[in-house]
């Protein structure tokens, strides 16, 4: 269920994976546009708790594409079509900054990696490891080995601790989880709990240490710029600098897209508000926007915006030069994870 209007001097497509997101893109100088589009997808639960649930619920939100125009002396029209005032004229272009890009480390994913297939999986049991890791976002799904018995009854799963797990969903397919081997935990908190799987008659059960981590905020942040960059490199664009000046705007946006998914802010206008252009020089700008359950890593949130048409144009948009990212994780939230990406020449 995606919705998509093309406004003024848009020259992408949008499309949508699974969990809502949306895009943003408003270009100066001269006659530009900006684009939108997103498509939410909630996974609720229910149930006794103690066993897969293989239900979902879809729910849609299809806000109106907005559009704007306006010029590094002018600034921006009104949200959802206006005219805009003003044009790039004889401003001169955007100053690339002197100093250098920085180098990224790679995040450091506690994630526990695959086990040691050299070892045989006793029969009746389940998994090689005593213990897996995962983020609070549920950045991936708990899966019974792979040679597990295919041919093993309903297995019903319970966690120790209803305050770290309290639920388990049925297994996210569209993350590359195998609904045959993998179910979806509902992490309530942080903390350790052991998950016990069993088959009703008992010939299969096993347990596994579950360890919830909670997400380092800058270390996300900075791997979705890195991840951003190495797909700039793959396009052969200039990487892009972290941007500074417009944080404050980002953080802000990541709280509203709770509130109100769209890139019309609660009280009206865009995020440019929070974070203005220059009056001086043209210049470029634009937002991505994500939340929900495909947007649970760095990794995720990228592969989903890099799928969509629209949010890859931003992504690889040769004009840009900084990236500000936001993310706000909030488990008492319906959507948990939201993200945010400014891109500006300022």
């Amino acid at each position: 269920m995606y919705h998509d209007k093309i406004l003024k001097g848009v020259v992408t497509v949008g499309a949508v994976v699974l969990i809502g997101f949306g895009m943003y893109m408003v270009m100066d100088p001269g006659d530009s546009g900006d684009w939108s589009g997103e498509d939410d997808r909630v996974a609720l639960i229910g149930g006794d708790g103690d066993r897969p649930n293989h239900g979902y619920i879809d729910e849609g939100e299809e806000p109106p594409i907005d559009g704007d125009q306006g010029g590094g002396s002018g600034g921006g029209g009104g949200v959802g079509g206006g005219s805009g005032g003003g044009t790039a004229g004889n401003l001169p272009p955007p100053e690339s900054p002197a100093r250098p890009r920085p180098e990224i480390a790679p995040m450091v994913d506690p994630t526990t990696g695959p086990p040691n297939y050299n070892v045989l999986l006793p029969v009746g049991e389940l998994w090689r490891q005593t213990s897996f890791t995962m983020f609070a976002t549920a950045n991936v799904d708990l899966c019974i080995d792979r040679d597990a018995p295919a041919n093993a009854p309903e297995l019903h799963w319970i966690s120790s601790d209803m305050n770290v797990v309290r639920g388990f969903r049925r297994a996210r397919t569209f993350l590359g989880f195998s609904d045959a081997l993998c179910v979806s935990p509902d992490i309530f908190g942080v903390g350790r709990t052991t998950i016990t799987a069993r088959s009703a008659d008992g010939s299969v059960m096993d347990t596994i240490e579950l360890n919830i981590v909670a997400p380092n905020v800058a270390e996300w942040e900075l791997e979705v710029v890195r991840l951003v960059n190495v797909e700039r490199r793959r396009a052969g664009v200039p990487e892009l600098w972290i941007g500074d000046s417009c944080r404050s705007a980002a953080n802000t946006r990541a709280r509203e897209i709770v509130v109100l998914y769209s890139h019309t802010r609660p009280g009206g206008g865009n995020w440019r508000s929070l974070c203005p252009a220059p009056t001086d020089v043209a210049w470029f700008g634009g937002e991505n926007i994500h939340r929900g359950s495909s947007a649970v890593s760095p990794a995720t949130v990228v592969a989903d915006w890099m799928r969509s048409a629209d949010h890859r144009a931003n992504i690889l948009n040769p004009n840009y030069m900084f990236l500000t990212v936001s993310f706000f994780f909030d488990k008492n939230t319906t959507s948990r994870t939201h993200w945010v990406q400014l891109f500006t020449t300022w």
